[in-house]
């Protein structure tokens, strides 16, 4: 069976999740600034999808947005959010009220956020803490709740989880913190779980068991998971496909081995060939090749391509004139915003020889 065939087969699921067209603005007394811009994805069950992007491009305000806790700071969302849970149900998130709401937060879909000490309460113990997750939403005693708190602690790898259920945030390390977040997390067996940066500030070591608890247990669950990184090298291990924003916006979107080993927007490329593992490949003493200048702010309206100012493949065109998101070719699941993806497509892929599959982790 072929690679497009099985993607095919694959897309022919029902998705978790449908986003479309979501767009986010803040307004004050005399302006509106848009920071997201017609974003539109899907995610299927037991799927990783990654979103990446330098900070400032979105990430985590689509994540924020799924669950409309962007609202808490006078966001304002348009769009439509099609959730379907493990009973099949779908509803709009965007369409519920505050109380069908919080029966779906923390409950059918949870997030792990970037900063663990500033998302558990220091005063409250741990185990508290994630038993409290489990009665908010699941008819059980609490002592069945605190008895698969343990186990939850058990399965996320906390030594000596019985003893350590009674301790408090501040007695954990920060890589400890964050196995108490996907416990928490996880308590409620969601159907979608949304990790942003879940291993920020962690040593290698950590963030490579941190990622191998996230995917051990997505796998056991069948859970869909959208992970929002700036690290290319994660998204490599565990993405599935993978989405790349810029300034507010989805540039391009493909299967992660695609993405590596054929990018089609000089973006990605440029975030590619700056990544150690692959950049070092061009030769020793060889300075990494980086992207010119900032993320602009998404809200100062620039004409045509946004990335169009630090991109040394643009033309006239492309300061005038918005490139489209759309399949790269009618027979490609790749989709890129770029007037000149074809042929630069060309020219890149003379200067990715050393992108090899298995250098990433990513089989042929």
């Amino acid at each position: 069976m072929n690679d497009h065939f099985k993607i095919y087969e694959h897309s022919r699921q029902r998705n978790v999740l449908d986003v479309r067209n979501l767009s986010v603005a803040f307004t004050g007394r005399k302006t509106k600034k848009t920071v997201l811009s017609d974003v539109s994805f899907s995610i299927r069950p037991g799927e990783t999808v990654a979103l990446v992007g330098e900070s400032g491009s979105g990430k985590s305000v689509t994540a924020l947005s799924l669950l409309r806790l962007i609202e808490r700071s006078g966001g304002v969302i348009s769009g439509a959010t099609y959730f379907t849970d493990n009973d099949g149900q779908t509803v709009d998130i965007l369409a519920q009220d505050e109380k069908e709401l919080r029966a779906i937060r923390g409950n059918k879909i949870s997030m792990i956020f970037q900063e663990p000490m500033t998302s558990l309460n220091p005063v409250l113990s741990v185990g508290f803490q994630i038993t409290e997750a489990i009665l908010a939403h699941r008819d059980v005693s609490a002592e069945e709740a605190k008895r698969e708190a343990i186990d939850l602690l058990h399965k996320v790898e906390i030594p000596d989880p019985e003893r350590r259920f009674g301790d408090y945030p501040q007695q954990f390390s920060g890589g400890m913190r964050q196995r108490v977040m996907i416990a928490m997390a996880l308590a409620c067996k969601p159907s979608l779980l949304i990790a942003d940066e879940p291993t920020t500030a962690l040593d290698v070591t950590t963030q490579a068991r941190i990622l191998d608890i996230i995917q051990r247990l997505k796998e056991e669950m069948n859970m869909a998971v959208l992970f929002i990184t700036h690290d290319l090298g994660i998204v490599s291990e565990i993405a599935d496909r993978v989405m790349v924003m810029y300034c507010g916006s989805i540039i391009e979107k493909a299967d992660t081995r695609n993405l590596f080993n054929a990018p089609s927007h000089p973006y990605t490329s440029g975030l590619i060939l700056s990544m150690p593992a692959v950049g070092s490949a061009r030769g020793k003493g060889v300075p990494l090749p980086a992207i010119p200048g900032t993320v602009p702010a998404v809200w100062q309206g620039a004409r045509g391509c946004t990335f169009s100012p630090r991109c040394s493949y643009a033309i006239e065109r492309c300061r005038h004139e918005t490139p489209l998101l759309q399949r790269r070719n009618p027979h490609s699941f790749v989709e890129v915003a770029c007037h000149r993806a074809a042929e630069i497509r060309s020219m890149l892929g003379s200067l990715l020889p050393w992108v090899e599959a298995g250098e990433l982790g990513i089989t042929a």
